[in-house]
């Protein structure tokens, strides 16, 4: 189930990695601020349009929720929803560093059903389908992923940017001392594999940063969760989630 689905996405994913690494490796690319002070290039504009116009073509009747879209309302009457970040990790893209993703999630009603999360410059693919398991593929060779067994001696992955007071209180609580900074939504995939443990996040995110993560860390036998304990749902009316969210190996290691 969902093959289909999937096989379409990553032709997408593809596509819209090209357009942005034609744009990434130029001399220089313009950028703006938005009116919530985050930043947008024409490379999450070329990428947006990129994937709504190769899913919406391949299925018409699935709607659309895209961080660079205006809110497509059919999404609160249909089966299924896309839920787009063309470009998650902007910061990182202008700041070049490499660590800058494509998050595509396909919901049906309010859990998602198949995420990918693609990072262009390490050719490295996550996918998952529910019930199927998640997935790596890289340089061409796909393997299954899960999560690490260990419950000591823990990797912490943060954002490379923000750094609030809560997981600084945790990383000293909890003397946390191995840390991997790293932007877009690679942190929750760097879970799933096994490279890290557990990844806590109280600043405001959006659907689009977290879905397809969320299913992946899911099928890698991981936790994904808000701090409170409670899952995440999707295509909501605010697609703000403000609780602060985490994502963990295992619920053994949940830090409160």
């Amino acid at each position: 189930m969902y093959q289909r689905e999937l096989k379409i996405a990553i032709h997408a994913i593809e596509r819209s990695s090209t357009a942005i690494l034609g744009i990434y490796h130029q001399d220089d690319f313009d950028f703006k601020r938005k009116a919530d002070n985050t930043i947008v290039t024409q490379a999450d504009m070329a990428s947006h349009h990129i994937l709504t116009d190769v899913l919406l073509r391949e299925f018409p009747d699935y709607a659309i929720l895209s961080e660079e879209g205006d809110s497509d309302r059919r999404r609160f009457e249909t089966d299924y929803v896309w839920i787009i970040d063309p470009l998650d990790g902007t910061r990182e893209f202008v700041n070049r560093n490499d660590q800058f993703s494509i998050n595509l999630a396909l919901v049906k009603g309010d859990r998602p059903v198949l995420g990918l999360v693609y990072v262009p410059c390490l050719d490295s693919l996550y996918y998952a389908i529910e019930g199927r398991g998640a997935y790596r593929r890289n340089e061409g060779k796909t393997e299954r992923i899960r999560v690490s067994d260990r419950t000591k001696d823990l990797t912490l992955v943060r954002s490379r940017s923000r750094l609030t007071p809560q997981l600084c209180e945790l990383m000293e609580r909890q003397e946390i001392t191995r840390i991997l900074k790293v932007g877009s939504a690679l942190k929750g995939c760097l879970v799933a594999d096994g490279t890290a443990d557990i990844y806590y996040s109280y600043g405001q995110t959006s659907e689009w940063d977290l879905c397809p993560v969320d299913l992946i860390v899911h099928e890698a036998g991981g936790v994904f969760q808000y701090v409170n304990g409670e899952r995440l749902t999707y295509n909501r009316t605010d697609n703000l989630n403000r609780g602060g969210i985490v994502a963990l190996n295992t619920k053994k290691n949940l830090f409160l």
